[in-house]
């Protein structure tokens, strides 16, 4: 395999480039060329114009091309211009696929590729390059995830360019302002590996997306979520630039973390992202840590050393580009050491993320590829740019440092009134649920099932007859069979059900999704663990525990929470009087 890059910013420079020894000897000897062009002079003629120079020089070549925010050629970085990414492989074969997509077929898109690419013997990857401004690229990933669930597949969104709002992606001179183009790698000897970059850390609170409509967020915490972004960003009204991609929302999905970045705000006090946000979903804002972004590039490529690659691409965000500003060749300029590299700055990566294909906002992906034997590599770890100048990029690190101080402040005071907050929603004695919780709870969960047409039970419980442990024994005794009672509960219900202490002796639980057989079953079962209780106090056995229950549904028995709270309490009393320790649903 051999990898060539070049940088151009004037048309004429395109012809002597292809027909340029290096290259043609490259094309020569090799079994297939795949040429990717990095467009940040964005308009079509231009894009023609450049394929066509290709199509001249090398005519077997596969060329696909996406428009750039930034472009990176021998890992440094420019703008406006166009790089060439030149790849002659030795014996790997290209399937190259270009599809045109509008909302709403994104997954079928995904799915036309996965199927034209599966029975491709020796597959090893996928290059996709699509226009995620206009489409939902994560619909395409699962469509190819679905059909290819482990294949590598990498790549980034077209972006737009400083001088053009239209991005583009193309195959050939076929291009498309919606849809993507894949190209399928395969070949026995080829080895991909994919690795991606983060480096960001949360800053600020834990907040909650209230209403998110499709790529709009319009509530954060039930707030219109610029209104958030002013609040702790110190955005003014009047400000026109609402480009906030310096700081991220940053989420746990899948159990790894993500980015999404909102690139604009709107009258209606939304902001807007290029990547799927879903509505109930948890965030923070993020901070790119400089020092941990060195950490994570110096461990990658150390890693990349022993697979010893013979091309790199990096498809990294534009946001990282515009925070880390002139200093962003931290990250892109060491890979340069390994093999040659190319790349482009994106509006939205595609990558494997643990078990999961994902868009990603705010990463770099790294993609090393080789075709020869695997032998020793020459890289060492060494850094000589830090030795020239003992404060070079301590302007970035003290911002980073600052943030970290921030961030270090904001998670304490998170702790401290996360402590605050159980202290206030939870009995001090039982560690149940207290009333105020409830009433916010109830809310919430009644809001859901009309929401979703969903069910949702209450189940009201209260101890029988006792008084006659604090009577007879003591109240320490009432309050270890209360604590007790408490602590056999939680073990009997599921995870999503929620225990309250009512008051005194009584208690009640609300079962998410759940219809009144479902709930007259766990509470049975609940009843059962109560009396199967065995409770002494000061080494003298106490009498058996039990429990009277009462069971009410919505909307059968009620649609808003009162109604509800009395219908459980009125078959609780009912269930009293019919001789206590047994369960009861509500009858009208």
């Amino acid at each position: 395999m051999k990898h060539i890059t070049a940088t151009f910013t004037a048309a004429e420079q395109f012809a002597p480039f292809f027909s340029s020894a290096a290259v043609q000897t490259a094309a020569k000897s090799a079994h297939s060329v795949l040429i990717q062009l990095f467009v940040g002079q964005c308009n079509d003629a231009w894009i023609i114009s450049l394929v066509k120079a290709a199509q001249d020089g090398l005519p077997q070549a596969v060329i696909v091309g996406v428009t750039s925010a930034g472009e990176i050629c021998a890992g440094r970085v420019s703008l406006e211009s166009t790089v060439v990414s030149v790849t002659a492989f030795d014996s790997a074969s290209l399937y190259p696929i270009a599809c045109a997509s509008h909302k709403g077929d994104e997954y079928t898109a995904g799915q036309a590729i996965a199927e034209a690419l599966q029975p491709i013997p020796h597959l090893q990857g996928i290059l996709l390059l699509a226009t995620p401004t206009r489409i939902n690229c994560a619909n395409v990933l699962k469509g190819i995830e679905d059909r290819l669930p482990t294949l590598p597949v990498f790549g980034g969104g077209a972006a737009e360019t400083l001088n053009c709002q239209q991005s583009r992606v193309f195959l050939h001179t076929a291009l498309f302002a919606d849809g993507c183009v894949a190209v399928g790698l395969a070949g026995a000897q080829l080895r991909i590996e994919t690795h991606i970059t983060f480096g960001w850390q949360a800053l600020g609170p834990q907040m909650a997306l209230t209403a998110v409509d499709g790529f709009n967020i319009q509530c954060i915490d039930d707030k219109p979520a610029l209104d958030v972004y002013r609040k702790y960003l110190g955005i003014h009204p009047d400000d026109e630039d609402m480009y906030l991609v310096e700081f991220p929302l940053l989420i746990e999905r899948h159990g790894t973390q993500i980015a999404r970045n909102p690139v604009s705000a709107n009258q209606d006090g939304s902001v807007t992202l290029v990547a799927d946000i879903y509505q109930d979903e948890i965030v923070r804002l993020g901070y790119l840590n400089i020092d941990l972004v060195l950490e994570n590039t110096r461990a990658l490529l150390a890693k990349l050393a022993t697979f010893v690659p013979e091309a790199v691409y990096l498809y990294s965000c534009i946001c990282r580009r515009f925070t880390l500003q002139q200093d962003v060749e931290l990250e892109t300029y060491p890979f340069q050491a390994l093999a040659p590299v190319a790349g482009f700055f994106t509006s939205g990566e595609f990558c494997r993320n643990g078990k999961h294909l994902q868009q990603l906002n705010s990463s770099q992906i790294v993609v090393a590829m080789r075709e020869a034997a695997l032998v020793s590599s020459n890289w060492e770890d060494t850094d000589p740019d830090d030795t020239k100048d003992r404060y070079r990029f301590r302007h970035a690190r003290i911002t980073s440092h600052l943030l970290h101080f921030i961030a270090t402040l904001s998670d304490e005071l998170e702790a401290a009134n996360s402590k605050l907050r159980h202290l206030a929603e939870h009995d001090t004695l039982t560690g149940a649920l207290n009333r105020r919780a409830l009433d916010r709870a109830l809310d919430t969960e009644l809001a859901l099932a009309e929401r979703y047409n969903r069910h949702c039970s209450l189940v009201m419980f209260d101890l029988d007859c006792f008084k006659q442990f604090n009577d007879n024994y003591g109240h320490s005794a009432g309050d270890i069979v209360l604590t007790s009672v408490a602590q056999a509960v939680r073990q009997t219900i599921r995870r999503s059900d929620m225990l309250f202490r009512f008051g005194g002796e009584e208690f009640l639980l609300l079962l998410p999704e759940t219809a009144t057989e479902g709930a007259w079953e766990i509470a049975e079962k609940t009843r059962l663990a109560i009396a199967q209780l065995a409770l002494s106090y000061a080494e003298t056995l106490l009498p058996k525990v039990t429990a009277s229950f009462g069971v009410a549904s919505y909307p059968a028995h009620g649609q808003e929470a009162l109604a509800l709270i009395n219908a459980a309490d009125a078959a609780l009393y009912q269930a009293k009087a019919q001789g206590r320790n047994r369960v009861l649903a509500f009858v009208e």
